[in-house]
Parts: structure tokens; C-alpha cells; sequence
């Protein structure tokens, strides 16, 4: 019963999350400005099976000479579609595979992070309401801004970081670390604008503290 009880908030997120999922899942492939997703899911595959890691290089793109695409591109979301052709998946299967699982870790984390605040039901109406932001849904469908919509989906758990540390500091350091570093590891753009807002803000209240104390 235990277990139940725990997992079955993420259990009703995914089913909150179905109808935002359901079109990935019809035949064949959806058109979208960024459509080489597959292409890369299957170059980050080849990178790994030729024993690479972290993957840099990928060696069929490029007119065929190959460049290092992961030196520069965040690779996060490309592990994780590569772990789905090791399941036996093809890589548009695993384009769709990943797309839909950043739309359910945005509902999980936006959850985590306003449960914390206003309990279950803020967190579920939140989590709803984060999933269905027209935004999110022009990343996926219009734009296939994958990265980017990984970086949003794990965005909360930066700021239930910061929440936490307020009464336990290293849990709350970890749990914000943890999601920054996946964040960074998703797009780096928003990456290193997420990390310039957080150093800002504690230079801030670095800076009010000292202030306050002097006055």
C-alpha cells in the first residue's frame, strides 16, 4: 500500500499527460521545422556502440566527413532516445519516445515543485497547467525544439531546490544541482541562462544580508 500511495501521484500524471502524448504516437512521423530528431537520436546511438562516451563525434553527417555535433549541442535528450533503439526501437520510434517522455517529466517536476507549495491539489492543477501551455506544445510540435523542452520540464526541480535548501541545505543543493545540471545537459542556451540568473540573485541576497547586518 505504501508503494501505491507513493507512486501513485506520478501514475496520475501520466495519465494527465496522455492527451498531450496521444499524437505522438500515431502512424508514422509528424512534420516539424527541426526534423533531423531521428538522424541524431541514431548518430548518438552509433557514437555509443563505436564506445564512445560521452559522445562528441558523429561520423555519417556532415556531408559523410563527420563533426563533433554533441561538443556543442546538448546531448541529454539524445541518451536517452539512443537507450530506446538499444531496446529495439527504430529511431523515429525513439524520436517519438523521447519527445513524450520530457512532456511527462514537465508534468512530474512542475508537480514535485508546487505540491511543495500549496499541496496535491496545487501541484496537480499546476502540473496540468504546465503541460498545456501553448508554448510547450509550439517546441514539440511546431518548432521540435527537443532540448529546449527538456530544459523546461526539469526547470522546477532548480527552483524546489532552492525551496528546500531553506530547511535542509545540502538535500536542497542536491535536488537544485541536480536539476541545473540537467538543464544544462538539455539546452545549453537556457542552460547558461538559468545558471547567470541564479548567481545574480545570490550576489543579491549575498550583498542585501551584508547591508542589512551593517544597518
Amino acid at each position: 500500500m505504501d508503494i501505491l500511495k507513493k507512486t501513485l501521484p506520478y501514475i496520475i500524471i501520466l495519465f494527465l499527460s496522455f492527451p498531450a502524448i496521444r499524437p505522438l504516437f500515431l502512424p508514422g512521423f509528424f512534420p516539424m521545422h527541426d526534423d533531423t530528431q531521428p538522424t541524431r537520436i541514431y548518430e548518438m546511438y552509433r557514437g555509443l556502440t563505436d564506445g564512445q562516451f560521452p559522445v562528441r563525434w558523429v561520423g555519417d553527417l556532415g556531408y559523410g566527413y563527420g563533426y563533433p555535433l554533441f561538443n556543442f549541442y546538448a546531448p541529454l535528450p539524445y541518451y536517452f532516445g539512443a537507450l530506446g533503439i538499444f531496446g529495439g526501437l527504430d529511431a523515429i520510434m525513439a524520436a517519438k519516445l523521447m519527445f513524450a517522455a520530457g512532456i511527462v517529466f514537465a508534468g512530474i517536476c512542475m508537480f514535485l515543485l508546487a505540491r511543495r507549495l500549496w499541496g496535491d491539489s496545487g501541484g496537480y492543477l499546476s502540473a496540468v497547467l504546465y503541460l498545456y501551455f501553448p508554448y510547450h506544445a509550439l517546441e514539440i510540435y511546431v518548432r521540435g525544439a527537443v532540448g529546449e523542452y527538456w530544459a523546461y520540464a526539469f526547470l522546477p526541480l532548480v527552483f524546489l531546490g532552492l525551496i528546500i535548501a531553506i530547511k535542509k541545505f545540502r538535500q536542497g543543493v542536491l535536488v537544485g544541482g541536480l536539476g541545473l545540471a540537467v538543464v544544462i545537459l538539455s539546452h545549453n542556451i537556457l542552460g547558461m541562462l538559468t545558471a547567470g540568473i541564479l548567481i545574480s540573485w545570490g550576489i543579491w541576497e549575498t550583498a542585501r544580508g551584508i547591508f542589512t547586518d551593517i544597518g
